[in-house]
């Protein structure tokens, strides 16, 4: 239940037409960044399960990048047995690791980023999007919340300004 909500959250957000980049073209096209520029691209999204450079916390070869991971704080993923399903919350945290020097220019890039990879979540969530949300009988039903805000870490050389928890609502239909 854990791996496939990871990895759905991470297929959704490459979506070439709903994931992150699209929702950065429609911020400019919406009249949503105040006179700012539009921030690169993303260059790399990947997982600490499937993607090594994720896994041992390195630089990306191509940035701006996108790093999700299984953030379990204190409560961890917490799950609920019923019959013929289990149901959980599992947390997926997701980092975006800036591609400027300029510590303005990057909060900057950061902040839009963000926006942009929450409108593609809300897309995801939606109804008509629910095969998007299933995987290897593993159906992600909703989410219980998104926290998201600034944070600061080093990757190599590069940045994290920004991340957010999502709180995914997972049910595994074949435990």
């Amino acid at each position: 239940m854990i791996l496939e909500t990871l990895r759905i959250h991470t297929v959704w957000l490459g979506n070439a037409t709903y994931g992150v980049d699209a929702q950065l073209a429609l911020l400019d096209s919406a009249g949503l960044l105040d006179s700012d520029d539009v921030p690169p691209d993303v260059k790399f999204i990947g997982n600490a399960i499937d993607d090594e450079v994720v896994a041992q916390w390195k630089e990306p070869v191509n940035r701006p990048a996108i790093y999700l991971s299984l953030d379990l704080p204190a409560d961890f993923a917490q799950s609920d047995q019923r019959p013929g399903q289990i149901r959980g919350v599992v947390p997926v945290g997701i980092r975006y690791l800036t591609a400027h020097a300029d510590y303005r220019k990057a909060k900057k890039d950061t902040a839009h980023t963000m926006r942009a990879i929450r409108r593609s979540l809300s897309v995801l969530y939606q109804n008509a999007q629910e095969a998007s949300r299933t995987r290897n009988g593993v159906y992600v039903e909703g989410y219980e919340r998104i926290m998201f805000g600034e944070l600061e870490e080093t990757v190599g050389n590069c940045q994290v300004l920004g991340g957010m928890v999502v709180r995914a609502q997972a049910v595994d239909t074949k435990p």
